[in-house]
């Protein structure tokens, strides 16, 4: 008998049971090429079980919703959601700005007010002219240059269109040497933005630029990988906005602080005839007489006075304008307004005196004094209706 099942074309009709043979049936045998499409279809069903394992993963994972850079610094840094949803929220602020010239440089800003205000380093604008602004998912729009505040290295530009994303507060705080920072540029090829991890190496520092002018109080970053830093926005683990990238000095990054900046470019937009903004309460001074037809200035009403706890210093709110900015932020008759943006008030003239610093558009912290607890209600000034 042939082992070459062509050359027996008389193959019993009846098969013996497989045990009572010496031979197997060519239904019967699996060769070597059927085991292979097993073993492929096989590696197919496992590429795409691992696909499928991907997709859920980027849908579920916080840090997914990031588009992070690489080459990060040996110390880690953990997005969580809520920061990945701030920070995706930041990024929306953020400007790409074009100097025209011979040769085109681009570097970053930040909207600032939903007056088309924009905030850059003023050390790379020099003395530049012309300038075209594209936000993410809008049109490029020329920007007219305002003023530039040498002391605090902030240039102010301006889109003739009204901003629906800006940054307008920031907090406080100043990074410390060793923390690591995120910051935050713009990608005009995708939804989300390129972010670079650094780590703070010195802060509370004076740095001279490379044009020769002095930054005060800045820090200085270590850069995780090359990355045009002019305009970046930083921010800490949480997402609080630290500072503006200013440039590089030794290949160590430049960051002024924001709070800074911010003042200086809010200032800068008022004179140039911005809107003031406006908080929408009739109030007076803890230790003053209520105002002529507030609640407790009528006879036999008794007058509000300040409690003990702030020593008869803050402005008490006789009662909040309808549909103002107080009121939408639950700002209430009899709340003793004790603070602003951390700043304790002693009266209604420093706390009117301070509003005029902020355009409209702007955040500011107030600190109430309400039913014996002290809180915190961030109010987004608006402007005062003429009508």
């Amino acid at each position: 008998m042939s082992d070459d099942w062509a050359d027996e074309p008389d193959l019993p009709e009846h098969v013996p049971p497989k045990d009572d043979r010496l031979w197997a049936h060519p239904s019967e045998y699996r060769g070597p090429h059927d085991s292979n499409k097993h073993r492929t279809a096989a590696i197919f069903a496992a590429m795409g079980l691992v696909l499928v394992g991907l997709v859920i993963a980027k849908t579920t994972w916080p840090t997914t919703k990031i588009d992070t850079r690489t080459n990060a610094p040996a110390s880690s840094l953990s997005i969580g959601t809520t920061t990945s949803n701030h920070i995706e929220n930041l990024a929306k602020a953020l400007v790409t700005i074009i100097i025209q010239g011979k040769q085109p440089i681009t570097i970053y800003g930040l909207a600032i007010s939903p007056n088309g205000y924009i905030l850059a380093p003023a050390n790379v604008i020099g003395s530049a002219k012309k300038f075209t602004a594209s936000m993410i998912d809008t049109t490029p729009s020329p920007a007219t240059l305002i003023a530039v505040d040498q002391a605090t290295d902030t240039a102010v530009l301006k889109v003739p269109e009204h901003l629906s994303h800006y940054v307008s507060g920031t907090s406080q705080r100043t990074a410390k040497p060793g923390e690591m920072t995120i910051g935050i540029g713009p990608n005009s090829r995708a939804s989300k933005p390129n972010l670079v991890i650094s780590q703070i190496q010195q802060s509370g520092l004076e740095q001279i630029l490379s044009t020769g002018q002095t930054a005060d109080n800045t820090y200085i970053a270590d850069p995780a990988e090359k990355f045009n830093p002019e305009g970046l926005l930083f921010v800490d683990s949480q997402g609080n906005p630290l500072g503006l990238g200013l440039g590089t000095i030794s290949n160590k990054w430049v960051i002024a602080p924001l709070s800074t900046m911010l003042s200086a470019a809010q200032k800068i937009e008022l004179s140039n005839g911005a809107p003031q903004g406006w908080l929408g309460i009739v109030g007076t001074s803890a230790s003053s007489p209520p105002p002529q037809g507030a609640p407790g200035s009528t006879p036999g009403t008794p007058q509000i006075s300040a409690p003990n706890v702030t020593a008869n210093k803050g402005v008490i709110v006789y009662s909040v304008v309808a549909n103002s900015p107080a009121q939408k932020a639950g700002v209430q008759p009899k709340d003793i307004i004790v603070g602003l943006d951390n700043e304790p008030i002693s009266g209604l003239p420093q706390l009117q005196s301070m509003l005029t610093q902020f355009p409209s558009g702007s955040q500011v912290t107030l600190t109430i004094f309400r039913n014996g607890q002290t809180s915190n209600i961030t109010i987004q000034l608006g402007v005062k209706s003429t009508g």
